[in-house]
């Protein structure tokens, strides 16, 4: 019975790693360009607070029509809303607000009356 626990214990612990890796970038999406620009830089911060952070884009640039994989860390799994900021090749910037990134892992941003808007696909 002792060597049963021991195994169940094991098997367990085993998991634990890849459920908190799981947890730490299930806000992870990826974003397709479709502007007309480039995108130079990519922030974020949670829905309605002011502290962007650093620049996620790995200081790559995001053509037109193409897409990167976004992923960042440091929210646990109840943080879903999040704003974006986007940085255009015009130096411009644009902010996308209350994206849901637990239930979204594909963001399609374009252009729609001279403004940078989350197209839903």
């Amino acid at each position: 019975m002792k060597k049963a626990i021991v195994a169940l214990m094991a098997g367990i612990v085993m998991l634990l790693p890849a459920q908190l890796a799981h947890a730490d970038g299930l806000q992870n999406f990826t974003l397709h360009n479709k502007t007309g620009d480039d995108i130079l830089g990519i922030y974020i911060r949670v829905a309605g607070t002011d502290d962007w952070g650093k620049d996620i884009s790995g200081s790559t640039v995001l053509p037109n029509d193409g897409h990167k994989e976004v992923k960042f860390t440091g929210f646990g799994d109840g943080v879903c809303k999040f704003d974006i900021e986007l940085w255009d090749n015009n130096v411009k910037d644009w902010t996308i607000t209350g994206i849901d990134l637990c239930s979204t892992t594909d963001i399609t941003v374009g252009m729609k009356d001279g403004k940078m808007v989350y197209m839903d696909e």
